[in-house]
């Protein structure tokens, strides 16, 4: 079964990478996991020539471009946007109105009153 073995594999290359004090596996563990399963590179080169094709995990995936709408993609009809420099992307939402971000800097600053050390 197919899905045992690449669960073998992931497992030993996730073993060998714990034993070489990392956390994730590199290329070299993968290999060491088929030299523990007595399988070669050849011997894998040529199971994926002769297999039919594989089918995805995910049998139905949606056609690309997906068509959404995004919060990112919605515009505010009610104000008109205005002009953004060359330098900032179209995507990006609008800046905040002035006057919201007066009132809350204001609230985000909290006075505090300096007490006298003792001495």
């Amino acid at each position: 079964d197919s899905l045992k073995d690449i669960k073998e594999i992931g497992l030993g290359s996730h073993f060998t990478a714990e034993i070489s004090g990392r956390i994730e596996a590199n290329f070299n563990d993968v290999l060491e996991s088929f030299k523990q399963l007595n399988v070669s590179l050849d011997d894998l080169m040529n199971w994926v020539q002769q297999s039919d094709q594989l089918p995805f995990a995910i049998p139905d995936l949606p056609s690309f471009p997906i068509q959404t709408d995004s919060i990112t993609k919605k515009k505010n009809t009610d104000e008109p946007r205005p002009p953004l420099p060359t330098y900032i992307p179209d995507f990006l939402p609008s800046f905040p109105p002035n006057i919201s971000v007066k009132q809350n800097s204001s609230k985000a600053i909290k006075k505090t009153e300096v007490v006298p050390k003792k001495k």
